[in-house]
Order: C-alpha cells, then structure tokens, then sequence
C-alpha cells in the first residue's frame, strides 16, 4: 500500500464529485430543473431519450446567464446563490453548493443557449467531459436551454449500474411530478421519446393538478390545510379523506421550503395521524410543504439535498401530528358515495337495516332453493335494487337506515399452522343446520350440540381463490365482456408499463387497451370477479408492476391470490339461499378452515363452553 499523500488532478475531483451529484439520469433532471425554478422560470419544458441516459433537454423562460458568466457557471463550487456561510440563515434557493452544472458536465456532452433580457445575443457554450469546445454569441429566446447527451460516457462502469430505459423513465418521471405538484405557478411539460406524458397549467392550484395527475378518484376528496406550526414555521398544501386508501405511498409528498425531501419522521407523524381513519397496509394521500425559516433547518446534509434536519427544540414531529388530526376531525370521515349508474355502476352501495342480529325462522329455512351461482346470488343483483325487511318473529328490526360503502378487509397475519381442532374432525358443512347470523358477518350453525360460526367474507375468499386458482392453473379463466368498458387511470410515471401491462393482463383473464394518455379501457373481466374486485385488482396490480419482474411464476401466483382477496366482500347482508350455496361451495374446496392469507373460515363452542359461560356447570 502506498502512504504517500497526494494531491488529486483536477479530473479526478470533478469525477468524485460526479458521483456523489449524478447517481442517475433523475439526479441530472432535479438538478437543471432546479435551477430554472432558481431562475424565475413561468416555464419548463423538459424532454428525455431513452431513460435520459443518452438525451435530456431543459427549455425555461428565466432570467438566463450573462455572457460574460456562462463558463463560469460549469466551475465547481461556483453558484450565485450565496457567498458566505451565514447565507444559509436566509437560504431559500433550491440550489447552493456550485458543484451540479460542473459535475453533470464532467461526465457528459453539454451544451448550454441562455440570454439575459438586456441583452441583444444569447451565449452558446458546449462541453465534453468538463472541457470547454466552443462558446460563442447566438441569437436566442430570453432563458436558458441545456442539453445533456451521452450521460456518464467516459464512466462506463456507472453507466453499467444504470437501470433500465423504463426504470429510469420511470424515475425521472416521479420527479417532475414532485416538482410540479409543489410549483404549482409554473407551466411543465415534459416529453418522453417525442411522447407528452405530463403538462400542468402553471394556474396555482394545487387540487385540479393532484386529481389531473392521479385520477378523478382524488377529486373533491382533498383538504386544503393552512395552518401555523410553531412561530416561523407553516404547513401549507392537502391531504386525503379517508375515502383515498392507497395502496402505496405514491400519492405522499413532503417539501420543505419548497424543497423535495425524503423524512421518515415527517411521513410518520403523518400518517399516524391517519391511523383511526384508514386500516393497515391502505397508505392515506397528501402534499404537504412546510414554511420554516432558514435558521431553524439544515439543509446541507445531503449531496442530492433530499435530507433535512430541523432544530430539535421545535418538538416539529407532534406539531404536525396534531395539526393534521386536527384539520382531519374538521370533516365527516365517512368514504363518499357515489350515484349509481344502472348500466355501469361505479360503487357497490348497500342499504342495510340497523339491526345487527339476524335469527332464521323456519319458514325462512324452508324456503325454495333456487339455482343460484355464487356470484350471481353475491354481486351481480341489479344494483339498485333495495331489500326491505318487514318485521315479524323472525327479525329485530329498527326502522331507521343508513347507507355505507364496503372497505376492502385489511386483515394481515402470519399463515396459521392449525385453524382449531375443528380440522381434525374433517367437517362437513352440508350437515350444519343454519341457525342464522350476527353482525351480517358470522353465519350461526349447529351440529351435535356444537356451535358453529362461519365468517362468510373468509368462506367466500376461499371459494373464489380456489375457483381462480383452478382456471388460473388449467388456463380456462372464461373472459366476460363488459357493455360499456372500465376506465382505469393511471399517472404518468406508469406511462412506460402500459403496453407491457396490457400484454400481461390478458394472461389473468383481462383484456384491454389504451384509450387516451392516462386511460386504460377494460373491456373485458374473469367471469369469477366483478368489475369492482376487478378494478380493485388492477389498481393493486399497477402499484405492484413497475417494482418487480412481473414474468415469474412467482408473481403470477401472487397476483391471482390478490385477485381473489379483491373480490371478497365486506358486511354483504346474505339470505339463506345464498349461506346453503356458500356453504355447499366450501364444502369442495380443498381448504375448508382457512382463507388464503390464513384466517380461520370457522369457529366452535361445545354445548359444554356455553353451559360453562353461563355458570349452568363448573
């Protein structure tokens, strides 16, 4: 080993540097995109090739660069943003360290057009690994146009490490997304291999951008917050009601100062917040962007600036706990309910009789028993059709109503080993004699002085888990065709899987295709889901799409459990035509005892345990 201390040529600096700067072709676009919103831009065009790795082109309309400036500006620890130390107390620019334009240049062919108002000509500068190649004046638009070709050319070992074009896409995309959500004054278009995958209006409002971006499902479900968290320092932005449970944390953002940033601490106060109004593994939607004064952050914790560290005096992370639990009890957290619409209906809405317990009478048991399919007796009733329940000997009936819609179940536990010794007894559930049901949930059977309880949600996801599972493995899945499509948007950061994901889903039994830039039609569902399980599933499986390799086995049969657990039903009121039906389905399944993700289907309590409850023996 050589002890000898050297100093570096300037080469290797500016390649180090590099690295910590450009750790791909997103890093690049936050940088340049930065600048322009450091430069007053009203408009920011931003157009990428092939995953920004071999082009990338950042147009603004801001105050541009001097011509006597420009090779200045490519010099590392150059900036024009501030020039001592105590700056950082008033620091509200994005950019500060003077190292992104001479790192990006270092490991490229760049080229710069930018003109100042009060001048005639604009400058031209060109770059190749850090060395100048020309510069000279050129007539040009006031603002400044960077052009970055051949990223990371003369470092073929990082551009090896370098993602797909997708991937990559997929990334630069998520970020212009951030940038423009929280610059909402600012007109973006963004354009990816001559494809316009995001334009926003630069109108100011945050609400028409966030649903323009991720769908009519955000509209009118969004809070605006205004609020002061401690002196100096203010939350501004939206958040979700609780009718938006996401399945990922795609939908959250978090600024300070403007500034993207990635805080653990900040997401988790948050969403704790939101812990009573949306179940386990759903993720609630916000945009939120704090007002701080400079003094009281560091933002110099970071090479990309994505950290940020608050003074620990501001007890910051309850501030904002509470405040967004606050603005949160402000509305009725009660998901909304749509119309529906007779010929496509786009919520399942149930009116349900305020009475919790059911107990069948005899005529009721006796009643005839019709040829019924499962999912016909379960999903396909005319929707607007309504269930009146007249009181006789058989109901406890209140004649008040209300209407609710159904939440996914959001059960999540270990696979049980063994359900109960009911397992052992290799149940028959044609012999059960069914009693009724509480808390239109548990179906109530007996057999041999037992007492059975079913939970009908779990039941039904094994039979329609096995059920897919079959077709799904025998290749038979039956494709139903719809009347009039369902429209699935999707935001622009998955605008590189759709045609991938159309192709893909045609193997679950769906068919499909592109209908306008950030909508999919479905024309066509497995005759074993409902369009409603069937968006829930698609959805499910746009989130979990762009993040693994969707072309294992593994995923396959991951995807088809997710489809089924999808298609279950929450506090579904059923009669006993349909409890006999569930339960003869049970009864071939192979698993009778537990659904897919392991919850038990069936409980018993002897004669004995009652007896004993009630104190009759001891």
């Amino acid at each position: 080993m050589n002890h000898i201390i050297r100093e570096l040529d300037e080469k290797t600096i500016n390649l180090i540097a590099a690295g910590e700067v450009v750790e791909s072709p997103a890093s690049v676009v936050k940088e340049l995109i930065e600048n322009s919103i450091d430069a007053n831009a009203k408009s920011i065009v931003i157009e990428i090739k092939n995953g920004g790795k071999d082009y990338i082109r950042i147009t603004d309309d801001g105050f541009g660069i001097p011509q006597s400036q420009v090779e200045k500006a490519f010099m590392r620890h150059t900036t024009s943003k501030l020039s001592t130390f105590s700056d950082f107390n008033t620091l509200r620019t994005n950019g500060f360290r003077g190292e992104a334009l001479a790192s990006i240049a270092s490991v490229s062919n760049i080229s710069i057009t930018t003109k100042v108002a009060s001048s005639i000509n604009g400058t031209y500068l060109q770059i190749s690994a850090g060395q100048v190649i020309e510069n000279y004046s050129i007539g040009a638009k006031d603002g400044t146009t960077i052009i970055v070709e051949d990223l990371l050319f003369n470092t073929p070992a990082r551009r090896n490490f370098l993602k797909s074009n997708q991937a990559e896409s997929a990334k630069i995309t998520d970020t212009i997304i951030k940038l423009g959500i929280i610059h909402q004054n600012i007109k973006f278009k963004y354009i990816n291999n001559s494809k316009v995958l995001f334009s926003s209006y630069g109108n100011g409002s945050l609400e028409t951008l966030f649903y323009m971006i991720y769908g009519n499902d955000f509209k009118n479900n969004l809070i605006s917050v205004n609020e002061n968290l401690a002196s100096n320092i203010s939350l501004e932005g939206i958040l979700g009601t609780n009718s938006l449970m996401l399945p990922s944390r795609k939908s959250q953002h978090i600024y300070v100062n403007k500034r993207i940033v990635k805080s653990k601490m900040l997401s988790n106060a948050i969403e704790k917040a939101y812990k009573e109004y949306i179940p386990s593994g759903r993720y609630p939607a916000f945009a939120l962007n704090i007002n701080a004064d400079p003094s009281l952050i560091d933002v110099n914790i970071h090479p990309n600036k994505l950290e940020i560290k608050f003074n620990e005096n501001l007890n910051i992370y309850d501030k904002l706990f509470y405040i967004v639990k606050n603005e949160l009890k402000k509305i009725t957290m009660i998901p909304s309910v749509k119309p529906v619409n007779k010929e496509r209906p786009k919520e399942i809405i149930k009116e349900i009789q305020l009475n919790d317990l059911f107990i069948a009478s005899k005529d009721t048991l006796n009643e005839p028993k019709p040829d019924l399919s499962i999912e016909k007796s379960l999903y396909n009733e005319p929707k607007e059709k309504i269930e009146v329940i007249k009181e006789d000997n058989s109901f406890v009936s209140f004649p008040s109503k209300k209407y609710e819609i159904e939440k996914e179940d959001d059960f999540k536990e270990n696979v049980v080993d063994e359900i109960t010794e009911i397992t052992k007894e290799n149940i028959d559930y044609k012999n059960l004699i069914i009693i009724g049901r509480v808390f239109n949930t548990y179906i109530l059977a007996e057999f041999q002085s037992c007492l059975y309880l079913i939970d009908q949600h779990a039941a039904h996801e094994r039979v329609l888990f096995e059920k897919y599972m079959n077709s799904f493995e025998n290749q038979e899945i039956l494709v139903q065709e719809l009347i009039i499509p369902l429209e699935l948007n999707f935001s622009p950061d998955f605008e590189e899987y759709v045609d991938d994901f159309l192709t893909q889903i045609e193997f679950y039994g769906f068919s499909g295709s592109r209908f306008s830039h950030n909508l999919i039609a479905i024309r066509g569902i497995p005759n074993t889901l409902d369009t409603q399980s069937s968006k829930v599933f698609l959805y499910e499986l746009m989130n979990l799409y762009s993040s693994i390799d969707s072309s294992t086995e593994f995923i396959r049969d991951m995807i088809a459990s997710k489809a089924c657990k999808a298609a279950v039903k929450g506090n579904d009121k059923l009669h006993f035509v349909e409890i006999n039906h569930l339960l003869n389905e049970l009864n071939e399944c192979k698993n009778k005892f537990a659904c897919p993700h392991g919850r038990p289907i069936v409980v018993k309590l002897t004669k004995y345990e009652i007896e004993k409850m009630f104190k009759r023996i001891i």
